[in-house]
């Protein structure tokens, strides 16, 4: 855990506390860090997982443009990425959002 909150204070300039978010005990790969600003979301993939990835950033930055659905913003790296590979592991860090779940209807035509 040391390491990957000196990643993140080296790559992202974040000083961060980490605990562990949600019901990912077993997995072990998403935390919750907490500063004096806003809460962000840690995330670690497999490095096989570097397209998904990818397309996810992608996916989330153009929902920022959308008035229909939210999306948490990717925080760039000092480097100007969205991603820090570190060991085998890809790092992201996202903004924490309070995101609304949509109810979809179903429509008979």
């Amino acid at each position: 855990m040391e390491d990957l909150l000196n990643i993140i204070r080296k790559e992202f300039e974040l000083d961060l506390k980490l605990k562990p978010f949600g019901d990912n005990y077993a997995r072990n790969n998403i935390f919750l860090g907490e500063n004096k600003e806003k809460p962000v979301i840690i995330k670690l993939e497999p490095v096989n997982q570097l397209e998904q990835v990818k397309l996810s950033i992608k996916i989330a930055a153009n929902l920022l443009n959308s008035d229909v659905i939210s999306s948490s913003r990717y925080l760039q790296t000092k480097n100007g990425e969205f991603f820090h590979v570190f060991q085998d592991k890809i790092v992201t860090v996202q903004e924490k959002e309070d995101l609304v779940k949509i109810t979809l209807t179903k429509n008979e035509d």
